[in-house]
């Protein structure tokens, strides 16, 4: 998948929503959703740890901003996907969903949404 990101305006005051879901029949069970400050985590994305298994993949695809403000830029990612990504162990087998949702304060307004879906399968190495 390509990921393109066209920043019209300089971001900042930016808040992050990420989530992980599992699909159990005809339900989704949220196993992890949490907000925290864009900026703060530009500067250190351990602060989340999905956030930092997603940015370390888009790292190797393409230039990530590091700080705030980000200035208005065409961002292009070439070969997304997460195959490559290393997943904590405690997650489950099954279909999942990933959802990273930006928005900016105060009025909560979404600059940036992007939901990814897929089957996890353990893979024995």
């Amino acid at each position: 998948m390509e990921l393109t990101l066209d920043v019209l305006l300089p971001l900042k005051d930016i808040r992050m929503n990420i989530g992980y879901f599992v699909r159990t029949r005809n339900s989704e069970s949220w196993i992890y959703n949490k907000t925290i400050d864009f900026c703060a985590f530009l500067q250190r994305p351990s602060i989340d740890r999905f956030g930092s298994i997603v940015m370390e993949d888009l790292k190797h695809r393409g230039t990530v901003p590091t700080r705030c403000p980000v200035m208005p830029v065409l961002l292009v990612y070439k070969n997304v996907t997460l195959n490559r990504v290393k997943l904590p162990s405690f997650l489950p087998e099954t279909s999942f969903g990933f959802t990273v949702i930006c928005f900016k304060t105060p009025k909560n307004e979404h600059v940036f949404r992007s939901y990814w879906y897929g089957r996890m399968r353990r893979v024995m190495v």
